[in-house]
């Protein structure tokens, strides 16, 4: 997907994934970007959670990468917070730090695409 039509469905409320290299055998990793709405509550929430200014003007992203133990997805069973491994948890205001925090983890925002087209599992 283009850099462009990825960004226009961020900024449409859509969330999109990636799958990406694990880091050790066994594990299957992705890397979710879920856009946040600071007028919802749970989003005001999870700003507030994170420390960042729900005024800004700019998009909010609430980046996710994990690894899922192989054998768990294999199975298609129902994974829950506790399944995920290596979680890391970032908020990231503007389309730039999103781009440069995806960067950070090995992705090309392009690589970005709707949850179902990268198996996403949660």
């Amino acid at each position: 997907m283009t850099k462009d039509a990825v960004l226009h469905l961020l900024h449409t409320n859509k969330p999109l994934a990636a799958a990406i290299r694990p880091e050790s055998v066994g594990l299957l990793s992705w890397v979710g970007v879920y856009p946040i709405d600071a007028t919802w509550p749970d989003g005001a929430a999870l700003i507030r959670r994170f420390g960042v200014d729900a005024r800004s003007k700019d998009h909010i992203y609430y980046v996710r990468r994990f690894d899922v133990d192989q054998e768990l997805v294999a199975a298609d069973v129902w994974l829950s917070e506790e399944d995920l491994r290596n979680r890391q948890d970032t908020l990231v205001v503007g389309d730039d730090a999103l781009i440069s925090r995806l960067a950070q983890l090995g992705v090309y925002i392009e690589e970005l695409d709707l949850p179902h087209k990268s198996d996403y599992p949660i």
